[in-house]
């Protein structure tokens, strides 16, 4: 007998097991599905994580900022001892300042004091005598113009160096500090240092 075409039950192959079945996008995956109590709970331990995370943040945030401060304080302390240091060399020439230009033409203060230069050859004319007696005079009072004048110009010269080593001190100052909401802090307690000396100038001027 000549086989035919079609295929006899004894040569279906023997089916696959639950192991052998291919993945395609017709299966669906049977989950069981989240109760609200295990929702909450994770939901909970989320929160608390969450939480946990901010506190350490925080504390780290704080902590950083506290050495900031400790480091920044130092560094305003410093600074300002040195104004007030340089303030206080400050005082001195300004009230000098002050007290030269009370003085008029060749007039000196009492702490000034210039040896008069003097010229006496013989000269057996009265008029020839009274003519170099006026030029010696003359030279005197330059000389002593001349140095209260050279005093004034030295402490004017001092004030403005110390001006300039006190915004370099301050700009100094303001580079080193690592927060920058500290550097009111220093403004405000070198204005304070100004004023105390601002005080004392006055008070003296008043004397």
């Amino acid at each position: 007998m000549e086989p035919t075409a079609e295929w006899s039950t004894n040569t279906l192959p023997e089916p696959l097991s639950p192991l052998d079945t291919p993945w395609t996008s017709d299966i669906v995956l049977d989950y069981e599905e989240e109760s609200p109590k295990q929702r909450q709970k994770r939901k909970n331990y989320s929160d608390n994580e969450i939480e946990k995370t901010g506190m350490k943040r925080k504390k780290e945030q704080n902590e950083k900022r506290k050495l900031y401060w400790e480091k920044d304080s130092k560094t305003i302390d410093d600074c300002v001892k040195e104004f007030n240091e340089l303030l206080k060399r400050r005082h001195d020439p300004a009230t000098l300042i002050r007290d030269l230009n009370q003085y008029n033409n060749d007039e000196l203060p009492c702490y000034a004091r210039i040896q008069e230069a003097s010229f006496r050859p013989r000269l057996w004319s009265k008029e020839t005598e009274h003519f170099f007696r006026e030029r010696i005079r003359d030279f005197n009072k330059r000389m002593r113009t001349d140095l209260r004048q050279s005093m004034l110009q030295a402490a004017d010269d001092y004030i403005i160096k110390n001006n300039s080593d006190c915004e370099k001190l301050w700009k100094k100052a303001c580079d080193k500090i690592i927060d920058r909401n500290n550097i009111p802090k220093l403004n405000n307690k070198v204005q304070q240092m100004k004023e105390k000396w601002a005080k004392k100038y006055r008070n003296y001027a008043n004397m």
